[in-house]
């Protein structure tokens, strides 16, 4: 039996009733917490408690069906072989023997009765139970049970009766706090844990007895430790038992429960009503109504944002989907935020959580928001969405096109990179205007990193594949050509100095040098064929230092 660290105070509760049982008092006893709490764990306490003192111990289970058939509980609480028949007139009198059944017994010695699960009890059954409890004065009984939090019984007139009996004790069961996840990681991973290591583990876990013996478990088969070092490890996992425990239980509550559980672990943080409601194809009403009836069962958060009250449960259900399942509710997700005009970065996640798909409209979507994240600045998931984009094109003219889309953004942050997707495009380029393009900011691009030869050697190359064709094209890469040379030389003449100190408190601007500046003036001067009043700007820029803003991409 596990170790019920964090339930001292509710252990001596139920030692104290057991014991009153033994010396022939009755009691009834609720067992209320949110699934994973620990219920099931008390109640096999009892059990043994029970047992190890000598007094008989009777144990039924709800029923994992829905409806159950009538009084099977009490069968199997009780050992009927037969349920009792009910009469037209009701079910008092078969109550009354059921009841007479149970003093029988009792006249042999202490009870106990335990029921499991008593949201799932038939009707019948639960109506018993509640009839039992009001009639246990002067019985050497003990009777307990279990039900989780927001979970409705087959019968709630019964099981209000059962809570409204005079001598009741109900017992809920809050989350372990952070020491007591710290003690149940010190008993079964070693070494007292770190106590950010803790205070993590809490979090994920919401402190969820169960969730912790799960993530303990992985712990262990991973080998991770419990110290700070370790603790950037621990978002990443997702005990499969988790999945399967929240699923199953998901399952069996309602019909929608599971799939908008799903919905909301792929939304994570940008779930809204409306938006769960169109990726689940379900009616509003019942979009509300779950989430309800989810918030009740204490697995997502009341008020505010929808979000998942433990992150590890998100975790979990998410890795556990089918990935075909999960790239279905991305891409759903991605095209339902594109038509609210959503923000960029939003749908990029989205878009990139989603896998390759060789669909038109989302290989567009991705160029799309690529653009739109580059503009906003967020250049490496533009890169990726690009990137994406690519691998999902199957025309090799429009894979031409991203590729240079693609080198040109990555341009201004990763002139490896740029020149690495600018030649992939070269080789596939077919028309004078793509390789114009290219060759030019492929020319910038090696000029960037310090090579002027290597960036001149560039723009002759294109303009021998661009000249034929289109003339005019042509022209404009010679300007660029002859703009290069000029400062080539310029680059290479000893800077002037004034030979003066610098005066303190001075600011000291960060300008490129090499290359990098040439490319820069290049970037900031070029607007056409005007190439004296285009090299005139580039050695003013160069002259003043005035490259700051010379970002901006020459198209």
């Amino acid at each position: 039996m596990q170790p019920l660290l964090g339930r001292e105070a509710e252990i001596r509760l139920l030692d104290s009733v057991v014991g009153d049982a033994a010396q022939g008092r009755s009691a009834v006893v609720i067992i209320e917490g949110g699934a994973g709490t620990g219920k099931t764990a008390l109640l096999n306490h009892v059990v043994a408690v029970a047992r190890r003192e000598g007094t008989r111990v009777l144990f039924a289970s709800g029923g994992r069906r829905r409806p159950q058939p009538e009084f099977e509980t009490v069968c199997e609480l009780l050992g009927l072989r037969q349920p009792p028949a009910v009469p037209e007139s009701g079910s008092e009198d078969v109550f009354a023997e059921l009841y007479e059944h149970v003093r029988r017994i009792t006249q042999e010695g202490p009870l106990v009765l335990v029921v499991d699960d008593v949201h799932r009890v038939d009707q019948l059954s639960l109506g018993w139970l509640a009839h039992l409890a009001r009639r246990l004065s002067g019985l050497p009984l003990l009777l307990v049970v279990s039900v989780p939090v927001g979970e409705l019984p087959a019968s709630r007139q019964a099981y209000d009766e059962l809570r409204g009996t005079v001598n009741h004790t109900e017992i809920l069961l809050n989350p372990l706090g952070q020491e007591e996840v710290a003690g149940l990681l010190e008993l079964y991973g070693g070494p007292r844990p770190s106590a950010q290591f803790a205070a993590l583990c809490k979090r994920l876990t919401g402190g969820n007895p169960r969730f912790v013996h799960e993530l303990i478990r992985q712990l262990g088969q991973e080998g991770i430790g419990t110290d700070d070092e370790s603790a950037g490890l621990l978002p990443g996992l997702a005990p499969p038992r988790v999945a399967r425990y929240v699923a199953d239980r998901l399952a069996r509550h309602s019909a929608h429960s599971l799939t908008v559980a799903k919905v909301l672990a792929v939304l994570d943080g940008d779930a809204r009503p409306t938006l769960v409601r169109e990726l689940c194809g379900i009616e509003e009403n019942e979009v509300a109504n779950t989430i309800l009836g989810l918030t009740e069962l204490g697995l997502l958060r009341a008020g505010g944002t929808i979000a998942f009250v433990h992150p590890i449960v998100r975790t979990a259900l998410y890795r556990c989907m089918r990935a075909e399942e999960r790239s279905r509710y991305h891409l759903g997700a991605a095209k339902l935020l594109a038509a609210r005009e959503a923000d960029a970065p939003v749908m990029g996640r989205h878009l990139l959580a989603a896998g390759p798909t060789a669909s038109p409209e989302i290989t567009e979507l991705l160029c799309d928001v690529a653009v739109r994240l580059t503009s906003m600045g967020y250049l490496e998931q533009a890169t990726a969405c690009m990137q994406r984009a690519i691998q999902s094109s199957l025309s090799p003219a429009h894979r031409v096109k991203l590729m240079l889309q693609l080198g040109i953004a990555l341009s201004g942050y990763d002139h490896h990179a740029s020149i690495k997707h600018l030649r992939n495009a070269s080789a596939g380029a077919r028309t004078a205007a793509e390789h114009a393009l290219i060759g030019q900011h492929l020319a910038l691009a090696t000029a960037a990193l310090g090579d002027l030869d290597a960036a001149i050697g560039v723009l002759d190359q294109h303009v021998d594949r661009v000249d034929r064709a289109d003339p005019a094209l042509g022209a404009r890469l010679r300007g660029y050509r002859r703009i290069l040379t000029m400062l080539n030389a310029t680059e290479r003449a000893p800077a002037a100095s004034d030979g003066g100190p610098r005066t303190e408190g001075e600011p000291v601007t960060a300008v490129p040098s090499g290359g990098g500046r040439a490319a820069a003036a290049v970037r900031l001067a070029w607007r056409g064929r005007d190439l004296a009043g285009t090299r005139a700007a580039a050695d003013s820029a160069l002259a003043e230092d005035g490259l700051l803003d010379a970002g901006a991409l020459v198209t």
